[in-house]
């Protein structure tokens, strides 16, 4: 994959053999999910032009490169995604993130057509791509109210499952003569192992993130990686890849709120990897909850901590605003039936948050984020 990557970055910085062009970007947090999606599915279309000749009549001159959804500077904190593409012995210094080029100018002056991946409704930043949206992998729930695509023109596959990376993979399968690819290149398939095994809580039961196209997945990439005692080895694969995102100790509290982020309209959902509670009592953390906010125009921010250990999953979350807007989210949250958060308010430490005790493990920021939208705030 490195040397792909490569090459894609030189012809597009370069541009005189660019004629057409197909961007795979991934949701503006750029998770280990959204980036690896990217990166997998870009270079398995590349090889498939490239190794078909039937194809390669109609598309020689047409360049597919992934692009991590994310500003150059900020790649660094997304521990994780460093940890595993260094793991994998793919450079940093190949990989073209949002900020590095004008993405929509290259679409409109290559003929470009933009793939979706792990996000299906573009962000704010990106509303000016819709028209050259033709196709989106995701797997969280469809949002039937800001779906705005015309069916005849983008073609989506969404399957509510673990993590977008068994989506990818299952795209990739569908024709089992593309397997050879995945046998080609054990980078990008151990990308995707890893990727599933992390989304997914390593298939842990109440966690319940695994649906079966995620065991099919996995036990297909486990055959192909030749992998001996699949239990023990997804294990040690879990627990590195989760002490690698949750390894702050180079970040502060301004990093931890931007790492992995959601914004939805004006109200921020930073997914922290450690309890809102430990956040809330490191140094400086409500001053830099103050310039987020400023920064990013928020008229709220909701705060989602997330611990694993040992096999126990514990969730918490804080809401932080205005008391109008934090007591309509608040309302909403309480009142939701599917799902039932299981919130219980605990003391807080700021009279501009309040502070909650989540007891449904199960409910993710994907659940969250449309009773957010529900609200109309």
């Amino acid at each position: 994959m490195d040397t792909y990557l490569k090459n894609s970055r030189h012809i597009l910085n370069d541009q005189k053999e660019l004629k057409n062009l197909v961007i795979v970007m991934g949701n503006e947090s750029c998770d280990l999910d959204s980036a690896v999606s990217s990166l997998v599915y870009a270079f398995f279309l590349h090889w498939t032009y490239a190794n078909s000749s039937e194809v390669n009549r109609h598309f020689s001159d047409t360049i597919f490169v992934p692009i991590l959804n994310v500003d150059k500077e900020d790649l660094p904190i997304k521990t994780e995604v460093m940890y595993f593409l260094n793991k994998n012995s793919i450079s940093i210094d190949n990989i073209i993130c949002r900020d590095q080029v004008d993405v929509e100018l290259l679409l409109s002056k290559y003929h470009g057509q933009l793939i979706l991946v792990d996000h299906h409704i573009l962000s704010t930043r990106d509303a000016n791509l819709f028209a050259y949206v033709k196709n989106i992998f995701d797997h969280r729930p469809k949002d039937v109210i800001a779906w705005k695509y015309d069916v005849d023109i983008v073609e989506s596959n969404i399957v509510e499952v673990g993590s977008c990376a068994s989506v990818i993979c299952s795209e990739i399968v569908k024709n089992k003569a593309n397997i050879e690819f995945l046998n080609q290149n054990r980078d990008s398939t151990y990308l995707l192992y890893g990727t599933i095994v992390l989304d997914t809580v390593n298939f842990l039961v109440s966690a319940d993130k695994a649906r079966p196209l995620d065991f099919e997945m996995a036990e297909l990439l486990e055959k192909i990686l030749s992998i001996e005692n699949c239990d023990r080895h997804k294990k040690q694969l879990f627990e590195d890849l989760l002490r690698a995102r949750t390894d702050y100790s180079n970040l502060n509290v301004h990093h931890l709120l931007k790492r992995d982020l959601k914004i939805m309209n004006k109200i921020s959902i930073p997914g922290l990897p450690m309890l809102v509670e430990e956040y809330l009592q490191m140094k400086d953390s409500m001053n830099a909850l103050e310039t987020f906010s400023t920064d990013n125009n928020c008229s709220a921010i909701v705060l989602m901590g997330l611990k694993v250990q040992d096999d126990v999953v514990n969730r918490d979350m804080a809401v932080c605003g205005t008391k109008e807007t934090i007591k309509a989210i608040v309302d909403g949250f309480c009142k939701s039936t599917s799902p039932n958060l299981g919130l219980a308010e605990k003391k807080s430490h700021s009279g501009k948050c309040r502070y909650f005790w989540q007891s449904n493990t199960k409910a993710s920021r994907k659940q969250i984020i449309p009773l957010l939208k529900a609200l109309d705030l």
